[in-house]
This record gives C-alpha cells, sequence and structure tokens, in this order.
C-alpha cells in the first residue's frame, strides 16, 4: 500500500502579514505608475505616496520584530 504524503505548509501570522503588506505595496507602486498619464498626477501621486512610505515602515516593523525572535 502506497501512502502519499503531502506537504502542507504553515506560515505564521506575522509571515501573512508581510505577504499581505507586500501585494497592497505592490498595488500602490502599480497605481503610481498608472497615474503617471493622467491629468493632475502629482496631485494624486502625493496621497500615494505617504499610503506606500506607510506600508514600508509597517513592513520594516513586522521585520524587526521577526529578527529579534
Amino acid at each position: 500500500m502506497s501512502q502519499n504524503f503531502v506537504n502542507i505548509a504553515t506560515y505564521s501570522e506575522e509571515d501573512k502579514k508581510k505577504t499581505y503588506l507586500l501585494e497592497v505595496k505592490e498595488e500602490i507602486e502599480n497605481l503610481l505608475k498608472l497615474s503617471e498619464n493622467l491629468d493632475y498626477a502629482k496631485y494624486i501621486q502625493g496621497h500615494l505616496y505617504p499610503v506606500k512610505y506607510e506600508l514600508e515602515r509597517q513592513f520594516s516593523l513586522l521585520d524587526k520584530t521577526t529578527q529579534i525572535n
């Protein structure tokens, strides 16, 4: 009788948060690129850049807590 063993990956909550933050940051970067051709691009980008930097800040905080543990 042959048995199939399936490797089921388990991710910590921190790993899930990091992945989510990276996905959201990527979407913000996509919006920044798309907004380049719009009227008032600088106005729109002025609102998107703070979101991008906040996501980077949160990611770095998660990364630091992971390194300490």
